[in-house]
């Protein structure tokens, strides 16, 4: 920006990696008895793995983060809601656009599950934020999101 240079990190952590199956159940959770607990189990499985190496993949990150020589951009798919572990460690010092400069819900996944913000641009404390905005079309399961950047 300018003549500074900024470190930028795109990202894209780990998802749920659910299926139709799964997807249906959510929707209409009505099964036989058997059946509905091995949907609630395979989504249980699914979701615990997630969990486990989205930690993993968000302490690299955060690392690498921390050890940048320069003011930071830290974007992307976390695929996990505001009060996870991934989204405190990532954004660890840094600034939320959609808090500083975003309204409402700010919801960036389109499908039922999960329909929170799980899209984020976060940004060094030097840096501020305007114009945010989740962009709602069916490109992809995600909403793009976008915001300015002032340094």
């Amino acid at each position: 920006m300018g003549s500074d240079t900024i470190r930028i990190f795109n990202n894209h952590l780990q998802s749920f990696l659910l299926g139709t199956r799964n997807f249906n159940f959510l929707t209409s959770p009505t099964r036989k008895n058997g059946e509905a607990f091995e949907d609630i189990q395979d989504i249980s499985t699914r979701m615990r793995s997630a969990f486990v190496k989205r930690s993993g993949q968000a302490d690299i990150l955060s690392r690498h983060i921390q050890e940048a020589p320069y003011p930071v951009i830290v974007s992307g798919d976390f695929n996990d809601t505001p009060v996870s572990y991934t989204y405190h460690k990532l954004r660890d010092g840094l600034k939320d656009a959609f808090i500083e400069s975003g309204r409402g819900f700010g919801k960036t996944y389109s499908q039922i599950f999960p329909s929170y913000r799980i899209d984020y641009i976060l940004f060094s404390p030097n840096m501020t934020s305007s114009d945010f905005h989740v962009i709602k079309t069916n490109y992809s399961d995600h909403f793009p999101v976008y915001c300015t950047l002032s340094y």
